[in-house]
């Protein structure tokens, strides 16, 4: 499977959150990939599919990936449920050598 790295700037913000989240529903089958541009008829180019994604990132707040998704999914910015099930890597995010090797 092609793997394809993210390297997320703020990534315990908002924005880099809920694609995590989003892309880790998807690949446990929990959410479609309904609206995601890259899997759209006609796209052009091969990607890696949501399930080949590797995240890691930055960020300087403390909140973990965790907490925020918890915050995200009580504001109802994403779905309570795929927030608090998903098997995010919300205790650190890997480094890519590690992830894609």
């Amino acid at each position: 499977m092609n793997k394809l790295g993210v390297w997320l700037i703020g990534a315990r913000g908002s924005v880099a959150t809920t694609a995590i989240v989003g892309a880790s529903a998807v690949r446990a089958g929990a959410a479609t990939s309904q609206g995601c541009v890259s899997e759209a008829p006609g796209f052009p180019g091969d990607l890696a599919p949501p399930a080949g994604l590797v995240f890691g990132g930055h960020d300087i707040t403390e909140t973990s990936l965790r907490k925020r998704a918890e915050q995200l999914g009580r504001a109802g910015v994403a779905p309570a449920e795929l927030a608090a099930r998903q098997r995010v890597p919300y205790a650190r995010l890997r480094a890519f050598a590690e992830e894609l090797s």
